[in-house]
């Protein structure tokens, strides 16, 4: 998984569904072995899926590679998409409901807009002070 791909098949995206998130993860790279090992340079693509379980879990690779022992890498993909998924649900279910609220979305970006509108005055008349330009 890349966040830097162009392919949304290649990241999990905060709005994505359940059902997207586990037939990514299914997808994702990985190699011909069926043992979980966390060895980033002979195994990249499985070390990088274990990297992402580890910050989503706060378990090292070391202790995610013992809880795998005997299991393969299809069950891991499926302890990692329902890791993602628990993640993400909260943010995806608010974003969704923004989302659906136009009158709340609109209120959101006015009110961005006006403190936007406040910093750039602020930040043009130090850069006037500064340069010394004045009318």
């Amino acid at each position: 998984m890349s966040k830097s791909d162009l392919n949304r098949r290649s990241r999990i995206d905060i709005n994505d569904t359940k059902t997207v998130i586990f037939e990514k993860c299914a997808k994702a790279l990985s190699d011909f072995e069926s043992a979980i090992t966390y060895e980033p340079q002979r195994r990249p693509a499985i070390s990088n899926l274990i990297t992402i379980y580890s910050a989503l879990t706060g378990k090292t690779p070391e202790q995610i590679v013992a809880d795998c022992a005997g299991k393969d890498t299809k069950h891991f993909k499926h302890a990692l998409s329902c890791e993602l998924d628990l993640h993400f649900a909260p943010i995806r279910d608010r974003f969704n409901a923004l989302i659906a609220d136009e009158s709340t979305l609109k209120d959101i970006l006015f009110d961005g807009a006006q403190k936007a509108r406040k910093t750039a005055a602020k930040n043009v008349e130090e850069l006037k002070e500064i340069i010394g330009f004045k009318l």
